[in-house]
This record gives C-alpha cells, structure tokens and sequence, in this order.
C-alpha cells in the first residue's frame, strides 16, 4: 500500500508500505504497485511485534504507521513474528498471507482497503515447510526454491506475468534486498548466480554474524532492511560505484562498499 497524502506541504521483514505525495488538500490512500520498491516517502509498515523501542520510534519519527505481529503458531521461535515468513504483497492492494496469521492484523490491512488472501501452504516449523511465503519479488521476477511456493502466490505470478527464477535458498525474502527493479543486495551466493543470470545488477555482501536475529547465529540482510524512496538514490550510486571498482581494480564480487 501506499499513502498518499494531499496538501499544501507535505523492517525485519516489512511487507506493506505507503508513500506521501502532494497534490492537493486532503490524505488519500493509495497502493505501491512494484512489492517492497514504494514511489515515495514510506507511510505504512507491517512490523514483527517484538520490535524494540528505538526502532519504533525511529519509524514514526520518520510518519510511519505501523502494523504489528503477534507470533503465528506455526513458526519456531526465532521467526515467529516475521512478516515476511507469513505475508506476500502481490503489487497493489493485493497480499497473500498464510493460515494462522494473526487475524487483528489482517483486519487492520483490509480497513487499510487490502485485499486479503489466503494462501493455501500451511506453516509448520521445520524447514523447508516454513517458506512458503517468503518469496523475493525484485520488478519482473520473483526468486524462490519453486518447489516450495505458495500455489496461490504462484498463481498470481503466473497471471501478472511475473517470471520465476528458481534458487536453492528457500529463506529468499530473507536474503534479498531489492533497489530498484533491476538490482539487489544479498549474501547468498546461489542467489547471486541466479541474479547475474537475467542480468540483474547485484552487490554480495560478507555480513558474517553482523546481523543479529536472537535464537540464530545471524540474520538475514533482506529480512532486516526495507526500501525507503529516500534513499534508494544513494544506494545505486554505491552499487554503480562498486561495479566501476570491480572494472578498473579488478576487485571481487564480494567487495564490501562502505555506506
């Protein structure tokens, strides 16, 4: 979704947000039309409920409104409030999200004017019975382990037109941050490979254990950052700056870029 907001003036795991646009004298609510790549200002978050203070304030510092997560049943501890282990943003006012997904939140997004589906792939804790969902949309693909997708999600990729790339990494939302429609962020090699392949432009990153996720040895870069339109400008600089490193150092694919 996106907010747009008319007038004279004016994370882990986010997968609805809203943007501000000014063009006349009261607030309208509209929809982000490419998943997890907003056309302006975030206006809305889904959020794990165990958000920490700083961060939430952070975020409504910044006008975010959030939505958060009670644990779903289905998943162990570490990712039980994860919004993208259980809800998908097909584009528009349309989400998939899984049984058991905590159901004030789902009535929150659909008085939001989401439309809400539910998906037919029933959550259990042990791997890979707990990925259905977490699928990477980056503009016009979605990366997946394709034997483990959502048959509803699928359906839906399958009528927009949206091509799958299958990738051994079934955590792929987890582990994909999109910039813009043509170029990611990400640690997993697999997944790199995968990218290279349709010509996306992609920065791997060694985060080690740098990311934290309590209850695992590390997180997952994509499922601790999401897209503010603010900023996307200065991170296809540093992936333009990383690629005009590689081509006159001969650096490797690997290379760390200091934000």
């Amino acid at each position: 979704m996106r907010v747009k907001k008319t007038g004279a003036a004016k994370a882990d795991g986010v997968e609805a947000r809203g943007y501000y646009r000014y063009t006349g004298r009261r607030m309208v609510m509209e929809y982000i039309e490419q998943p997890n790549l907003p056309e302006g200002e975030v206006g809305l978050a889904v959020v794990d409920g165990r958000i920490d203070r700083r961060s939430e304030d952070t975020l409504r510092a910044l006008g975010i409104g959030l939505i958060r997560l009670r644990p779903h049943p289905g998943l162990y501890e570490a990712v039980s409030c994860h919004p993208d282990m259980m809800l998908h943003h097909i584009g528009g006012n349309v989400i998939v999200y899984a049984p058991g997904t905590d159901a004030a939140a789902v009535s929150r997004l659909e008085a939001y004017g989401f439309r809400m589906i539910k998906g037919e792939s029933v959550l259990t804790p042990e791997y890979p019975h707990d990925i259905a969902y977490n699928v990477a949309r980056v503009g016009k693909w979605y990366f997946h382990n394709l034997k483990y997708t959502d048959p509803v999600i699928k359906a839906y990729m399958d009528h927009l037109g949206i091509e799958p790339v299958h990738v051994e990494q079934g955590y792929a939302k987890c582990s994909i941050l999109p910039v813009d429609g043509n170029s990611v962020i990400t640690t997993d090699v697999g997944i790199e490979r995968a990218a290279r392949k349709k010509g996306i432009d992609v920065l791997r990153l060694e985060c080690g254990d740098s990311i934290r996720l309590p209850g695992l040895d590390h997180g997952f870069i994509g499922g601790s950052c999401g897209m503010i339109r603010l900023l996307r400008h200065d991170i296809r600089h540093c992936l333009r700056c990383q690629r005009q490193r590689r081509q006159t150092q001969g650096l490797r694919s690997n290379a760390l870029v200091p934000f």
